[in-house]
């Protein structure tokens, strides 16, 4: 039962707003990181994005990774 809730928090889709709170910055950072290609998203339509919790936490992971090399 808890690897089939894990499985979905990962495959869970976070708006703008939830991201913002996970990075502790502001949704407009986050479209302006998305806008840039530097955040990953899901597009769904011309103005709705969404993000995958799995890949945002990879994001992180990676970011933290570059931070420590340097």
């Amino acid at each position: 039962m808890a690897e089939e809730n894990q499985s979905h928090a990962q495959g869970e889709l976070l708006n703008a707003k939830k991201v913002a709170a996970l990075l502790g910055i502001r949704p407009w950072t986050v479209y302006q990181l998305v806008k840039r290609g530097e955040l990953p998203a899901v597009r769904i339509g011309s103005r709705i994005v969404r993000f995958r919790r799995e890949s945002i936490e990879n994001w992180m992971t990676a970011r933290e990774a570059e931070s420590l090399a340097r």
